[in-house]
């Protein structure tokens, strides 16, 4: 509802919303929340605190470091601040009280890019309540607490809530303790906008039905907060109110049922789009079937790509047609408007996704900085082995201060180390549920590690030198350039490729198309796009007359990558199989004869691919996921394949060897750093359970079409947990 009354308070002209209960909610008044509205340009002159305050006053919470949208930081003379409705975070720096730039960052690097000359800042919700209402609301509850019996708790929940916490969540549920005035999503809207009502239900009955299902909402609210919560008289409009106000507006209905002759009424009659089988020629003849009728035929694409594709295909045999670019659910023929709209959908068999916002531009490869040490860390220096970070003092010498780290070893002893021998120490990475032994100072011992550790890493050292000379002197195997169908192939992805997914695209292809056996590592998180560079891999191996191998460390993942490939590889000759024990043994048996005859071009498996019994015809690429996830006798296993095949490794959290090697250059590295567009960063939440959080939840995640997930710790206690959320 929010972002509907900020777009039509910046002018946006045509907004769509479920308006029925949108309709009945009380809200602030245009006027009053236009007023709530921060303008700031480049030397304008406001303090920090001034700023801070608003910021808070206004439902942005204060965090150390800006990632979630609502929320601001303070560092020195700098601001950072993720407005609502903006495409990202801003850095404001001020010089004294004056602002000498504005620019965005980016929320992942934390790397400042485009300046700006002005920012908005619009309120993070229709209700925010400054300290002085706050007060008066808290007062009025603080009154009328008196005259109840048993129902302190509730008010004192409420007053850590918003008072000491500032979370304001859920505060529109006691709007009639604050003083504050009143309006209706009605008196946004300008006075030249049309309304639309596309419901079966007449207006009067879809309000009424909107009050009995907030009535509903009060029933099911936990017992302390019941005599405090609004009932609908107070906070709802009337709906003979809301019919008042509809009557100013040009009023029109989608065909219903409704009796209502006073109103125009916009008709339709739709049937949904035709399936056609995975060929032109039945598009192509509909198409001009309604073309000859004198319909407007229309195609939206999920993206450019599939527009200049669909153009490829059908232009010349329909160039009355009209490609967009654009989002929409199903195709659908009007036949009173005499329209066709149709999807891309069906077209190239994929499922429409919506994508919104603006494309990120990369503007280079991020590198990610070491992680802060905190008190309590433990750290290694190069010199005197490992010991506990205790923090940071300002020591005094030679009536010289300086900054110095102090680190605990073994007995209390402490070491001061100096900002400039800073670099000596790293942060110690190991098992986070042990705690490493500290080292003593003046011992030897941890010299005699070091150098154990130097004999250990040029045995290994020697060992990948002679791997990767092997692989240098070795002719490996050369694939052919794109062929029609790998683009075909490609084109059917249903999201948008992110810049650096692209350019793991092009290194791979380059490697293939080399004469040198591919060994390239593709470093990315989960859910970043590194499944679909290994797809492209994979494809262009089977277009070259290639199987391909994917290794992968459990079943889970086996079958998960199964299906993936199943379903983006269905509309082409690919034969692919799965091996791993959810397969009987007459079955793996099976798969094994028809590898060695050539029959099965993709094997998805676990360790079972590394048996001695199984043997490829033509094996031209293997794909390991999750490398770090195997043995060591697995790994010698891989080595072999390495000076034969193409060899491309996928993670997202690689061992410090495996990365190591990709940063030295002796094997190659991709790494996926740009976010797919809407991806936002995860928010974790640690409360105490309460039925009425665990219900919040499930259903704000259901309305936005999302899956719950519920962990439990005890798998006897699964049946009743399930029995209280269905409750």
């Amino acid at each position: 509802r929010f972002k509907t009354l900020s777009q039509l308070l910046r002018g946006e002209k045509r907004i769509y919303i479920s308006v029925h209960a949108a309709l009945l909610q009380k809200i602030l008044p245009p006027r009053d929340l236009f007023n709530r509205i921060i303008r700031l340009h480049t030397a304008d002159t406001i303090s920090i605190e001034t700023l801070c305050q608003w910021l808070a006053d206004n439902g942005f919470r204060r965090e150390n470091m800006v990632q979630d949208i609502g929320t601001f930081c303070v560092r020195g003379g700098i601001v950072d601040i993720y407005p609502f409705l903006g495409e990202g975070p801003f850095r404001i720096e001020f010089f004294g009280d004056d602002i000498d730039s504005i620019r965005e960052f980016d929320v992942f690097s934390q790397k400042s890019k485009n300046t700006a000359a002005s920012l908005e800042i619009f309120p993070m919700k229709e209700f925010c309540v400054d300290n002085k209402a706050l007060q008066e609301g808290l007062h009025a509850l603080l009154e009328y607490e008196a005259t109840l019996s048993g129902a302190g708790d509730a008010v004192n929940k409420l007053f850590h809530q918003w008072k000491t916490v500032s979370d304001y969540e859920g505060i529109e549920w006691f709007l009639h303790w604050f003083p504050l005035s009143e309006a209706s999503l009605l008196d946004y809207a300008p006075s030249d906008s049309m309304v639309i009502w596309d419901d079966l239900l007449a207006p009067r009955r879809r309000l009424e039905e909107s009050i009995s299902n907030y009535t509903r909402h009060l029933e099911r609210a936990p017992g302390l907060f019941i005599p405090f919560l609004s009932p609908p008289e107070k906070l709802l409009i009337s709906p003979s109110r809301i019919e008042e106000e509809l009557s100013l507006f040009p009023f029109v209905y989608i065909d219903t049922n409704i009796a209502d002759e006073s109103a125009p009424h916009f008709k339709m009659r739709c049937s949904e789009q035709p399936v056609f089988p995975q060929n032109i020629e039945p598009l192509v003849a509909d198409l001009k079937a309604h073309d000859e009728a004198g319909d407007e035929t229309v195609i939206v694409c999920g993206n450019t790509g599939h527009a200049q594709r669909l153009l490829e295909l059908i232009g010349e045999a329909c160039p009355f047609i009209q490609v967009y670019t654009g989002f929409l659910n199903k195709g659908f023929v009007d036949k009173e408007n005499k329209r066709v709209i149709y999807t891309d959908a069906p077209i190239f068999n994929r499922v429409p996704t919506r994508q919104i916002g603006r494309k990120r531009v990369s503007t280079g490869q991020t590198v990610p900085s070491y992680d802060a040490l905190s008190p309590g860390d433990f750290v290694v220096h190069v010199d005197h082995g490992i010991a506990l970070f205790l923090g940071i003092d300002r020591v005094t010498v030679s009536s010289v201060g300086r900054d110095c780290m102090v680190l605990q070893y073994q007995d209390h002893a402490k070491l001061y180390v100096p900002i400039e021998d800073f670099y000596k120490v790293q942060k110690y990475i190991g098992k986070e549920s042990v705690a490493p032994p500290l080292s003593k100072l003046g011992s030897a011992s941890w010299e005699k590690l070091k150098k154990k550790t130097r004999e250990s890493l040029k045995e290994m050292a020697q060992e990948l030198i002679d791997l990767y000379a092997k692989r240098r002197h070795c002719e490996g195997i050369k694939f052919s350039p794109d062929t029609l169908w790998q683009k075909e192939f490609e084109d059917s992805f249903v999201y948008e490729e992110t810049p650096d997914q692209i350019r793991a695209i092009k290194e791979t292809k380059e490697d293939m198309e080399s004469n040198k056996p591919m060994d390239r590592l593709i470093c990315g998180d989960v859910g970043f796009g590194k499944t679909e560079v290994a797809l492209r891999a994979a494809f262009k191996a089977v277009m070259d007359g290639f199987q391909v191998a994917l290794l992968s460390p459990t079943t889970i993942l086996t079958a998960q990558h199964f299906i993936t490939f199943k379903e983006r590889m269905a509309d082409f000759p690919v034969s692919i199989a799965m091996l791993s024990r959810f397969l009987k043994p007459k079955e793996q048996k099976s798969v094994i004869a028809l590898l060695a005859s050539g029959e099965i071009d993709i094997c998805i498996g676990t360790h079972r691919l590394l048996s001695k019994d199984l043997v490829f015809k033509n094996l031209g690429v293997l794909i390991v996921d999750e490398e770090q996830r195997f043995g060591v006798k697995h790994k010698e296993k891989l080595k072999q394949y390495r000076s034969k095949v193409d060899v491309l490794s996928m993670t997202a959290t690689p061992i410090p060897r495996t990365l190591h090697l990709s940063l030295i250059g002796a094997r190659d590295l991709s790494i996926i750093t740009t976010p797919p567009r809407n991806r936002l960063p995860i928010e974790t939440h640690v409360m105490e359970y309460r039925d009425e959080i665990v219900c919040s939840a499930i259903e704000n995640e259901l309305d936005r079409g999302g899956q719950v997930f519920i962990v439990h710790n005890r798998i006897q206690g699964l049946q009743s947990i399930k029995d209280t959320v269905e409750r």
